[in-house]
């Protein structure tokens, strides 16, 4: 079925817009980022807006972040911005004409998508840009850890998910645990002369079947049942 697009404001990503793939002319840069003779294709990008988001790379307007932060190469720029490719297209469709123009020209400043092996990724072109800045008398910026190629830390926050399951394990072997000490007080008291290895083990069987009973299909039950017959046969074996 062909979908129908409206040419209407907002946001919605299925909605045909204006929009433009753009590219900025930059300054060769030798390996320290120290600018050379020549220029070349800088960077390739693509907005709604391109002058607002020109603007964005200077650093003059926040970006959607609510940052402030000039774009690392936009003091190697040369010229006025080029537009590439102009029309309406939804969210998807400017996007991969993006992707179709950084694979065409390869420009310097693109970390994403672009097959150019000396591309200069976003963290060197910052510390590049403290060079030259550096080289100006300019005090260099103070990046932030994740802008300067330190990876940020990973959270360690276990998701609701693991920690659901986390507490269910932990549940199981407390069960196990105390279910263990309560046979053997049971059996002290009674006087019975038991081996100490039956305890744990009866209290495998027991903490085991009460998965095996919540569950409603067979091959969920019969799994249970064989996890439960090897760690009995474990537990044997191990204090025999």
């Amino acid at each position: 079925m062909t979908q129908t697009y409206w040419l209407i404001p907002g946001r919605r990503a299925d909605v045909r817009r204006p929009g433009a793939v753009y590219l900025h002319i930059t300054r060769r840069v030798d390996r320290y980022g120290m600018p050379v003779d020549g220029v070349e294709d800088g960077y390739v990008g693509r907005a709604r807006d391109v002058a607002r988001r020109t603007a964005q790379h200077a650093g003059l307007i926040p970006q959607r972040s609510g940052e402030i932060v000039e774009s690392a190469w936009f003091d190697l720029k040369e010229g006025e911005t080029v537009v590439l490719e102009s029309g309406l297209f939804t969210d998807a469709e400017l996007d991969e004409r993006e992707r179709a123009w950084i694979g065409k020209l390869r420009p310097r400043y693109n970390d994403r998508d672009n097959p150019r092996p000396d591309r200069i990724r976003k963290f060197e072109a910052r510390r590049h840009r403290d060079t030259r800045d550096a080289a100006r008398g300019l005090v260099p910026r103070q990046w932030e850890p994740s802008q300067i190629g330190v990876k940020p830390a990973k959270s360690r926050a276990m998701s609701a998910k693991w920690r659901r399951r986390r507490n269910v394990a932990l549940a199981y072997v407390g069960a196990w645990a105390g279910l263990t000490v309560l046979l053997w007080l049971l059996t002290a008291a009674a006087c019975a002369d038991l081996p100490w290895r039956t305890f744990p083990i009866a209290a495998t069987g027991a903490v085991g079947a009460f998965p095996m009973l919540r569950r409603s299909k067979k091959q969920e039950r019969l799994f249970i049942v064989v996890v439960v017959t090897v760690a009995c046969v474990l537990l044997w074996a191990a204090t025999d």
